[in-house]
């Protein structure tokens, strides 16, 4: 679990993190090697989830460096996103993304991190974010280091 004390907002016990793949944590479908030894320092104090349609087709890949990977049905990514969020219990969610498809998973989280990456990021999903960073490092080390909040 993560605790983060937020002032003048609250304080928030983080157990699950959901992340979007494409644009948020991979460019054209490779995580960069940065982002999957934060992931893995990550993975030891919160559940990590990383949910995607597979645009790129490469999350066997992804799967074999020990990441847990969901696919979800293209076309209805949105609602399964926030579905799967609310299955875990909202209140202890966080959620990091940066697209169309991620608004009702960040809408819904108990704390949201949009990344501003290759790729660019939705406006009305940045709109709704509790924080904006530019990278998937960026918003992996406000988890990993919990005081920069």
């Amino acid at each position: 679990m993560i605790v983060f004390e937020i002032p003048g907002k609250k304080t928030y016990r983080i157990t699950n993190i959901l992340m979007d793949l494409n644009g948020t944590l991979a460019v054209d479908g490779i995580i960069p090697e940065e982002v999957y030894g934060r992931l893995k320092r990550l993975s030891e104090k919160v559940n990590i989830i990383i949910l995607t349609a597979g645009t790129h087709g490469k999350v066997d890949e992804i799967k074999t460096r020990g990441l847990k990977v969901t696919l979800i049905e293209k076309g209805k990514e949105a609602e399964r996103k926030r579905d799967y969020l609310e299955k875990l219990g909202k209140e202890t969610c966080a959620a990091i993304g940066n697209g169309a498809n991620d608004y009702l998973m960040m809408k819904s989280s108990a704390l949201s991190v949009g990344v501003i990456y290759h790729e660019g990021a939705c406006k009305k999903t940045m709109d709704i974010c509790d924080v904006i960073v530019n990278s998937p490092e960026d918003a992996l080390d406000l988890f990993l280091f919990p005081k920069r909040m």
